[in-house]
């Protein structure tokens, strides 16, 4: 069977042993095939020493079973699970910098539309946290986007909750 031609951004979680080399043998899974990572987490979880390695991967809709079964078969993986997008809510965190001088009643006013807070001041720039969905953030970054938009960075996803749920037998 072909895979689809656009593949879609899929997020899966991998529970593991934190054994090194471990993420270099995930991550190869994925570059042979050509699968581009869009972003990667890796935690630390409160039973011994496990991780939990969160992805989002543009795969293929019919190509996700088969990866996960091959992420199972490293020996240090105990579970890799995959979510479609709409199947979380997990949000991520934006941070942009901007330039002192954007700094007036204008940019409250955007900042307390779209939630997003005041996290650090310096003389030069000041610091804007916002915590949402990927698209709620890049509204706002259309919106701040300008001269004043220093920089901009955003975090990866992390797994949903009921992933945290593991067997504890499994370690």
């Amino acid at each position: 069977m072909k895979p689809t031609k656009n593949p879609a951004l899929q997020l899966i979680a991998v529970y593991a042993d934190d054994k090194k080399g471990l993420l270099g043998q995930v991550l190869m899974l994925f570059n042979r095939k050509d699968y581009p990572v869009h972003s990667l987490n890796v935690a630390r979880t409160d039973l011994r020493e496990a991780v939990l390695i969160t992805l989002e991967v543009y795969l293929p809709e019919d190509r996700l079973d088969q990866m996960l079964r091959r992420i199972e078969k490293i020996i240090e993986v105990y579970r890799a699970e995959a979510f479609r997008h709409g199947e979380t809510d997990n949000p991520k965190v934006g941070l942009y910098k901007i330039g002192i001088e954007a700094l007036n009643n204008s940019t409250w006013v955007l900042l307390q539309q779209h939630g997003a807070t005041v996290c650090a001041l310096a003389a030069d720039a000041f610091l804007i946290r916002k915590l949402g969905t990927a698209g709620e953030l890049q509204r706002l970054y259309n919106q701040l986007e300008g001269p004043y938009l220093l920089d901009y960075c955003q975090s990866s996803m992390v797994a949903p909750e009921m992933l945290l749920r593991v067997e504890k037998t499994c370690y």
